[in-house]
């Protein structure tokens, strides 16, 4: 068969087959007399083969290991199956990786009202990361877990700073903040108040919140 029918018997295009030519994973066809490409049955197996070990998230290069071995006499299927459990370990890796993706913009939308200035926008903030008080951003590595997003302060339309959610709640704009990181407290009363950020203490302050807050 013509490269044409070839390529069509298998759902690639001609380019994708003599790229494969070229990657070493088909060999060079034989040539008729009118010096056309001639592909045999063998050729299609060979091309569908590479099509589903390419879906299955192999690449080039450890599909032409897994082509050696089917084409070396003698060769133990344990090559085979080293290969696939490696490839089963980078999918895993793949999965966990976009699991903590999917967590961390769960927390992002959980974050963000959907309305008022862009600029206060929990999502902007988390992505830029000018704001964030930690030494490392959540956004820059994985992590075990979600990590806390910016949220936007109920006061002076500005933002606050998320800390660990432990400890106590900041009276101004509701958010758990860790007592024992936060740089940002006042006493009223004799009653002690932690803040995630010193925007919301000064707010507590001016207002009066404090006499709310009791």
């Amino acid at each position: 068969m013509k490269i044409g029918e070839f390529a069509q018997r298998v759902g690639v295009g001609i380019d994708t087959v003599r790229y494969y030519e070229r990657q070493g994973l088909l060999p060079l066809p034989t040539r008729q007399m009118s010096g056309y490409r001639r592909f045999e049955t063998k050729d299609v197996a060979r091309l569908q083969f590479v099509r589903r070990a390419k879906n299955l998230g192999f690449t080039l290069a450890e599909i032409r290991e897994l082509l050696a071995l089917l084409g070396s006499r003698g060769s133990d299927m344990a090559g085979v199956k080293a290969a696939t459990t490696q490839k089963l370990a980078d999918v895993e890796a793949k999965i966990a990786e976009l699991s903590h993706i999917r967590d961390l913009l769960q927390v992002l939308l959980d974050s963000c009202p959907g309305r008022g200035a862009v600029e206060c926008c929990p999502i902007v903030n988390a992505l830029e990361g000018e704001k964030h008080m930690s030494g490392s951003h959540p956004l820059d590595k994985p992590s075990d877990g979600p990590q806390p997003a910016q949220r936007s302060c109920c006061s002076a339309a500005r933002t606050c700073e998320t800390e660990a959610a432990a400890g106590a709640v900041d009276p101004v704009c509701g958010m758990q903040v860790n007592i024992e990181t936060t740089p940002h407290h006042a006493v009223q009363a004799g009653v002690g108040y932690y803040f995630c950020s010193a925007q919301c203490r000064q707010d507590f302050l001016d207002t009066g919140a404090a006499s709310a807050a009791r």
